[in-house]
């Protein structure tokens, strides 16, 4: 009777390990699903508004769309490297960030031509729902780098630092060595809904806080926030 019931253990046993493999199997499957999906979904996006950016002539309204396109890859490129790293919670931060800032630079030349990257990232793991707010307000800074800090004819430098405070906050920051902003320029107060998607982003959503600094010569913006937020979710 004994040995039955050891038998029988290990026949539960060995029935419980098949279970558990097959339910890894079946989770692989659906991430898998579930990623290419989202990507085909994002590049049908993209693709439906690189159509209808061809048919505009207006350069604001062109910008628009760029801005548009530039958080559809901020998400896009969150997912896919949540994907990567097998995990549908958290990912590597600053690996994220300085693969959508290259993206964003992509092949097409800016005014004063490409500005060139200077990377200085540690690698800070935080929620995937904090890193796509990151991503946007990323994108916005390095976009207006690309189009608005360089003398047409000239080059510089993007710079983008990822990191930990001695408070534990995480920082980020964006700078250039381009021409600043305009005298008397005021980015709290401005219209461009750019800066003000990041200052909200920041301080309302991360419950952050947000800096910008003059260089000699250029900008610097420093984005810092708690690595213990957790997004309400509803």
């Amino acid at each position: 009777m004994e040995a039955c019931g050891i038998l029988a253990d290990i026949g539960d046993n060995k029935a419980m390990g098949e279970s558990y493999e097959e339910s890894l199997r079946d989770r692989e499957v659906l991430l898998k699903e579930l990623y290419h999906r989202t990507r085909n979904s994002m590049q049908l996006i993209n693709a439906m508004l690189e159509l209808k950016k061809e048919e505009v002539e207006d350069s604001h309204v062109r910008e628009v769309f760029d801005d548009i396109q530039a958080k559809v890859l901020a998400i896009s490129i969150a997912q896919e490297k949540a994907y990567q790293c097998k995990k549908l919670s958290s990912i590597n931060l600053g690996d994220y960030l300085v693969t959508l800032a290259q993206r964003l630079r992509g092949d097409e030349p800016v005014r004063g031509g490409m500005p060139d990257f200077l990377f200085e990232v540690e690698e800070v793991s935080v929620l995937l729902d904090t890193a796509i707010p990151c991503g946007i307000m990323v994108g916005e800074l390095v976009e207006n780098a690309f189009h608005h800090a360089f003398v047409q004819g000239s080059r510089g430098n993007i710079g983008l630092v990822v990191g930990r405070c001695p408070d534990s906050r995480i920082s980020i920051e964006v700078w250039d060595d381009g021409k600043g902003f305009p005298l008397g320029f005021d980015p709290r107060g401005s219209r461009k809904l750019g800066l003000r998607t990041v200052i909200g982003i920041c301080e309302e959503q991360l419950r952050g806080s947000i800096h910008f600094s003059e260089r000699n010569p250029g900008l610097s913006v420093q984005l810092k926030f708690h690595n213990s937020y957790v997004p309400k979710r509803t």
